[in-house]
């Protein structure tokens, strides 16, 4: 058996109040991430090889990457299912400023992908109309009560049905958890749907590419919580405004601005510049981040 190993760029950009992310086409004409392969006859980093093939795929070149898991599932790719090799893949996040231009259709909705993850106007519609009921559904179906106790439990963990907590953080969790139902287009090209079941209205990827999303967006959120990962995404100077705005995006949930300032107060991450912004409104204080 031969073992490859191949590197998916996640690469996040923020525009007025839209998470986008940066896509490329499969030979299909589905969704994807860019990826690659590590060459290690070309490139002495893996860092270096996904800089080098990223820039020459889609014209991008990104500053900061961080390399955040590494996916190795035998079934993640067809080609695995069919020659029995195994392909590893590293999955990279890299953060793109506003000021990019993203008009191309390159440039993907985040929650077009994953529309349940989005709590900034309260509960999404497509949980209340077709993933609360298809999901209990499901968990009913199971041949005995002890698989039946065991699913609603995991459904009141991952979803929080009957008022539980949402966690922001759990994003895998529920991406696994709409796949094992067979709610997801992936799981009905991986032959896992029944017959009869309405999948999901959402953006399909190639490969398990939505699943490496997915994760990426959990450590994105973690990483917003207690770090200044966030300015990657915004101007150099800007008002408390547009950075509490910035991480709604991100996280998928309404915050205060006041609740940002105490969190900024108490990370030492930023500073005021003296300046204000100019508008027709009221005037507000430019702040930046402390290098």
């Amino acid at each position: 058996m031969a073992l490859s190993l191949e590197l998916d760029a996640v690469v996040i950009a923020v525009s007025e109040q839209v998470p986008r992310v940066l896509s490329a086409r499969s030979p299909e004409g589905v969704a994807q991430l860019p990826s690659g392969p590590f060459d290690p006859m070309v490139d002495l980093t893996l860092e270096g090889s996904l800089r080098r093939w990223l820039l020459d795929m889609t014209g991008f070149e990104v500053g900061h990457l961080e390399q955040i898991f590494t996916f190795g599932g035998h079934d993640r790719d067809p080609r695995s299912r069919i020659s029995g090799d195994r392909i590893l893949s590293v999955a990279y996040l890299a953060l793109a400023m506003e000021s990019t231009p993203i008009e191309s259709s390159d440039w993907i909705d985040l929650y077009a992908v994953l529309p349940w993850e989005d709590h900034r106007d309260g509960r999404p519609s497509v949980i209340r109309s077709h993933i609360a009921p298809a999901l209990q559904d499901w968990a009913e179906a199971s041949n005995s009560a002890s698989a039946r106790s065991a699913r609603r439990d995991r459904l009141e963990a991952i979803f929080g049905f009957q008022g539980g907590d949402w966690d922001p953080i759990a994003t895998v969790e529920r991406y696994d958890l709409l796949y094992e139902a067979g709610l997801l287009e992936e799981a009905k090209r991986d032959g896992g749907a029944q017959p009869g079941i309405i999948i999901v209205e959402s953006t399909a990827m190639a490969l398990n590419h939505r699943r490496v999303l997915a994760k990426v967006l959990s450590r994105l959120r973690e990483m917003v919580s207690y770090r200044p990962a966030i300015s990657e995404l915004l101007p150099t100077t800007f008002p408390i405004r547009k950075l509490q705005r910035v991480v709604e995006a991100v996280n998928g949930a309404s915050v205060s601005p006041q609740s940002v300032r105490r969190l900024l107060d108490r990370s030492n991450l930023t500073e005021g510049t003296g300046e204000q912004t100019e508008t027709a409104g009221r005037p507000a204080e430019l702040f930046r981040f402390v290098t």
